[in-house]
């Protein structure tokens, strides 16, 4: 976390945009009543029906509510410092492949766990993987700020008391987890914990995404910063006012400088002489 970012999401559109996302997503899917659309197991969607196109669909959104109020406050105080740090540009592009990676590992690893061990994985709906690559990245950017320490009593008379170091990342942390058990060890557990693979690859430089922009990316985010009104460059004359302007004021102030104070009662006389 870090205490200088800006208010809201000023100058962060890519995070603005996905905050939206995350929050209108869920309505329109409980609206609509297809939240079982979004359900994946392999067994009997994959196996029997051959519904291959859940796996493009299951990380579109969370389930409970609970869910979404940890993933708005994880944008909020921790994954919007990435957009200033990667850029609006990085960050989109961080955002498709991290989604692209993690719908392959799922669906590899529910294949083989299904057919080498006879198990059937059920993974929760919601951007899990997603979130999870997002909040490794920032690990690995973003320093503690302060620390403080929690002292135990010890032994009495001990120079050397029991105490616990903490660290104001202790409060991503712990939403972190929330987020991570939300819908069971093992069924939330196992997106987030692909995400957090997916996100040291790309760290590591072993998959693309965090040097190498998403194509359909730049074309789509220059058409939205052409669209902004651009700051217009001051010219000559302006320049000259405002310099005039300054001038101005430096006389007045001398002038102030230079004025002595009068009292009160003195001001109120030269009121009303003639």
């Amino acid at each position: 976390m870090t205490s200088v970012l800006p208010k809201g999401f000023t100058m962060m559109p890519v995070t603005r945009y996905l905050t939206g996302f995350v929050i209108c997503a869920p309505l329109l899917v409980s609206l609509l009543g297809i939240k079982h659309l979004l359900v994946l197991s392999y067994d009997p969607f994959i196996s029997s029906w051959h519904q291959y196109w859940r796996f493009a669909v299951f990380q579109t959104a969370f389930q409970n509510e609970s869910e979404v109020v940890v993933a708005i406050t994880l944008l909020h105080f921790a994954l919007k410092h990435l957009e200033r740090l990667y850029g609006s540009f990085r960050l989109a592009s961080l955002l498709i492949w991290s989604s692209l990676y993690n719908v392959v590992l799922v669906s590899i690893l529910s294949f083989l766990v299904y057919r080498v061990l006879g198990v059937n994985l059920f993974v929760s709906a919601g951007p899990y993987g997603i979130f999870f690559t997002l909040l490794y990245l920032y690990w690995q950017s973003t320093p503690s700020i302060y620390r403080f320490e929690l002292v135990f009593s010890g032994v009495p008379g001990s120079p050397n008391p029991a105490k616990l170091v903490i660290t104001d990342g202790i409060f991503v942390k712990i939403l972190m987890v929330q987020l991570f058990v939300s819908d069971g060890v093992l069924n939330s557990g196992i997106p987030s914990a692909i995400g957090v693979a997916v996100g040291a690859l790309i760290h590591s430089h072993i998959l693309p995404g965090k040097s190498v922009d998403f194509p359909l990316v730049i074309p789509f985010l220059r058409r939205y910063a052409a669209r902004k009104p651009q700051p217009t460059r001051p010219t000559v004359s302006d320049v000259q006012d405002e310099s005039d302007d300054e001038r101005d004021a430096t006389a007045f102030r001398d002038d102030e400088q230079d004025t002595p104070i009068r009292p009160l009662g003195t001001q109120l006389l030269d009121t009303f002489r003639t």
